[in-house]
């Protein structure tokens, strides 16, 4: 089952489902950004950009008993929203990588390039995963302090 590739999926039709409030999207893209204020390292906030762009999105779609029908009543209006949510992220992910904006131009990419690559990244995983445990990965090393970077993302999910 393709999903869209965004943070919620709205219906034109009001269904009633997951993602009707377009809100949600700005709430999504405000409350990942409310968490990289206390991450200061790189891999833990793009942990939680793909917390908020991926994982939670696909746990909150798959929960709902008519998922596919939500995917399939996609329209105009909804991948309008979707894209604004991506390029909401893309912005933020931009700002990440700022501080190494010259390391990545010596590479020949531009931080947009850069940040866009890492969407569509974060993107892909959330279309291909089997389920959330496929999406989750392995469970991820600690760092050096003995903490681990899911450890990060997934604060204040209950």
């Amino acid at each position: 089952m393709a999903i869209p590739s965004a943070a919620f999926v709205t219906s034109e039709q009001g269904s009633g489902a997951v993602g009707d409030d377009p809100s949600l999207y700005d709430r999504a893209l405000r409350q990942a950004e409310s968490e990289l204020a206390s991450c200061r390292d790189l891999r833990g906030q793009l942990g939680i950009v793909f917390e908020h762009f991926a994982r939670r999105p696909y746990a909150m779609l798959h929960s709902t008993p008519n998922a596919e029908d939500i995917i399939e009543g996609v329209g105009t209006e909804s991948r309008k929203a979707i894209a604004e949510c991506r390029d909401g992220f893309r912005a933020v992910v931009e700002k990440l990588l700022t501080p190494a904006e010259d390391k990545i131009r010596a590479s020949g990419m531009s931080l947009h390039q850069l940040a866009n690559a890492i969407l569509n990244f974060a993107s892909a995983a959330k279309h291909e995963a089997r389920d959330q445990a496929h999406l989750d990965g392995p469970a991820p090393k600690p760092d050096d302090d003995g903490s681990s970077v899911r450890s990060v993302k997934r604060s204040g999910i209950k």
